[in-house]
């Protein structure tokens, strides 16, 4: 018994011999009857981890079926939430490519080395945490995907991994290299966006014939000039850091097509990369910047041009000397219009010009023979001319149905912003456009747009209901109370039309502009010099124009309820104001420039945060000497007992007793 016991056990020990295996629980309950058939010499796709485990189970118990699996070139093993890979891998002996994103592996068998055949290793979004030790990567590997792992740096291995031409190990923890990078002369593609570098690795210098370099989102503050010696560089890729220039020597990678530096802090279009003649593609978004410089003009083989979401007005002449461009994007800029020379860029494929402040396409689009896509949605466009219409089926699905298809509703401005609206169905059309479109109201606002009517007919325009009277001492006062935000538009847009009009309003001696959900003060109010009294209370206004300083016969001024932390110098000129109510504002101190209001009989300020309560309340006791009444919280009051100036606060607040 004890001799067959033996060899049983020599049996056992000699088939498991250089294959020990750790039972995996999924196998348990798996049936070898769901692996899936083999076809040598081709790929193979596991669909779900039954198919996964009882693959490389049956190649454990089957000679047969692991005999055909040893030919397999290609595995792929995404998506199956599997947390381990048996040690069975080991005899997939010509396997070349493998995938196994997307899983839940946290580490590898050691058989893995015995695969020197692959060349493609794919292991992104997974849990690999391992100490650079920890893991050995086949050193044949041509590519090697760590994407999206809990890497802290690269695996000790890779230093031996001397064809080794695509390394990914992007959205990781990785803060340094930790490798040696001096065997990796054939690499040429390196991606380590979305770690945490801090900085261009010294080691990546040791990689000569790198051509694409990704460093994006990396807290990047600079870029080492040492950046010059990867001239072989064709691909670079910046964005999403926190450079505020470029290195001299980046005019050093003269085979450079592609860079990008969006989401930096480059205050313009840094003038290095004007240097770059061979760029192709270039990416600066969201940086804020305010033009395009004309050295544009230096890049002659653009071909795609991405601007999105800075603050560009106006696209210089240089562009029209682009003759490659293929792909212009400036989404979400600041753009009013759309130069003639647009008609040049004859390779022009794909315009995009969304969330600007558009209100025309020139007829110049019309030249562009290659133009196959256009957006424009989020524009305040009033009209396309008569030669785009060739366009519509593109253009129409970003416009409204107000849109006017075969000629301008107005004429277009002239140099100096001035619109003359001669035909009634102009005015027409420019009356009810104010009223509808806050954009566009805000637009012809913010330029102070000229519209003259010379032929306006009489009573023509729907007066909105507005002035009122009371009887004053010597004259009648003049009370304007504005209802809704629709009243508000009515009231603006008649004033541009009518100058009769615009001189009644501007006699206005009492405002009320209260409720209505302002986010500034509306331009007419400031011309509005007869102003004694103005509520803009319960609004969103939080900060007052220099332009305030222009109602010098204004005596009441509410401003409770609104947004409100700082006041303009021009408040000096407000000297008859006596009273002024601040209620709930964001106010922490007491501006300087409300000192100047010396003839201030009323003060209110209750609910503001004032830091310092005691030197708030000492300013205002002691700075107004014509103040009757002054109303804060009184919290803020119990909080200056027995001080030099207690008994006058006590006065002006109408309190009697001591507080302390």
């Amino acid at each position: 018994m004890k001799r067959v016991l033996s060899l049983i056990c020599f049996f056992i020990l000699y088939h498991t011999a250089g294959h020990a295996v750790v039972e995996i629980p999924e196998w348990k309950s798996v049936d070898i009857n769901h692996a899936p058939k083999i076809t040598p010499g081709y790929g193979m796709t596991l669909k779900n981890s039954r198919s996964f485990y009882a693959f490389f189970k049956k190649i454990k118990l089957n000679p047969e079926y692991a005999k055909k699996a040893a030919g397999i070139q290609s595995l792929a093993a995404c998506r199956l939430g599997v947390k381990e890979l048996p040690s069975q891998i080991g005899q997939l002996k010509n396997l070349k490519h493998f995938w196994l994103s997307e899983n839940n592996l946290s580490s590898l068998p050691d058989e893995i080395r015995n695969l020197h055949n692959l060349k493609e290793l794919h292991l992104s979004r997974n849990n690999f945490a391992i100490s650079p030790e920890e893991i050995e990567f086949p050193k044949n590997l041509v590519e090697l995907d760590l994407s999206t792992n809990k890497l802290t740096s690269l695996p000790k291995s890779i230093e031996a991994m001397t064809k080794l031409e695509r390394l990914s190990a992007c959205d990781n923890k990785i803060t340094s290299i930790g490798i040696d990078c001096k065997n990796l002369k054939k690499l040429r593609v390196l991606s380590m966006s979305g770690n945490n570098l801090g900085q261009l690795p010294q080691e990546f210098l040791d990689l000569p014939n790198l051509e694409f370099l990704d460093i994006s989102g990396n807290n990047i503050i600079s870029l080492s000039p040492a950046i010059g010696t990867l001239r072989n560089l064709t691909t670079l890729l910046l964005g999403h850091n926190q450079l505020t220039a470029l290195p001299d020597e980046i005019a050093e990678l003269t085979k450079l097509e592609h860079i990008e530096i969006y989401r930096n802090k480059f205050s313009t279009l840094p003038q290095q990369i004007f240097s770059l003649s061979n760029i192709t593609h270039l990416h600066a978004s969201y940086m804020g910047l305010p033009s395009i410089p004309p050295d544009i003009k230096k890049l002659k083989k653009i071909r795609e041009l991405e601007l999105w979401g800075n603050n560009i007005t106006s696209l210089p002449p240089e562009i029209a000397e682009l003759t490659e461009m293929k792909f212009l994007r400036l989404l979400n800029n600041q753009l009013t219009s759309l130069p003639s020379f647009i008609g040049k860029l004859k390779n022009l494929e794909d315009l995009q010009l969304g969330g600007n402040r558009l209100v025309s396409l020139p007829a110049e689009l019309a030249d562009l023979p290659k133009l196959s896509r256009i957006t424009i949605k989020e524009n305040p466009i009033c009209f396309i001319p008569n030669e785009l219409h060739g366009l519509q089926n593109w253009i129409l699905r970003d416009l409204d149905s107000s849109v006017f298809l075969d000629s301008p509703p107005i004429p277009i401005p002239d140099e100096y912003e001035s619109i003359i609206l001669e035909e009634p169905a102009q005015i027409e059309w420019f009356y009810d456009r104010m009223v509808t479109s806050k954009t566009f109201r805000d637009d012809v606002c913010e330029k102070n747009m000229n519209i003259r009517c010379p032929q306006l007919p009489r009573n023509f325009l729907p007066h909105p209901p507005i002035l009122r009277t009371y009887p004053g001492e010597e004259e009648p006062i003049w009370i304007l109370e504005v209802v809704s935000e629709k009243h508000l538009a009515e009231i603006e847009t008649t004033m541009f039309l009518d100058d009769n009009f615009k001189e009644a309003i501007l006699k206005t001696q009492v405002l009320i502009l209260s409720n209505l959900g302002l986010c500034h003060i509306p331009r007419f109010v400031l011309e509005c010099e007869e102003l004694k009294q103005l509520f803009l209370e319960n609004n969103k206004i939080s900060f007052l124009p220099k332009e305030i300083g222009r109602l010098r016969k204004l005596e009441l001024l509410t401003l409770g309820n609104n947004y409100l932390f700082t006041l303009p110098d021009s408040m000096e000129h407000l000297q008859k104001l006596k009273t002024i109510i601040l209620d709930n504002n964001n106010f922490h101190r007491i501006p300087e420039e409300f000192l100047a209001l010396k003839n201030l009989e009323i003060i209110s300020f209750f609910e503001n945060e004032f830091r310092d309560p005691e030197q708030t309340l000492q300013t205002l006791v002691v700075e107004f000497p014509n103040l009757l009444h002054l109303y804060v919280d009184y919290d803020l009051i119990a909080q200056a007992a027995n001080m030099p100036y207690t008994p006058r606060l006590l006065e002006l607040t109408g309190i009697k007793k001591d507080v302390s």
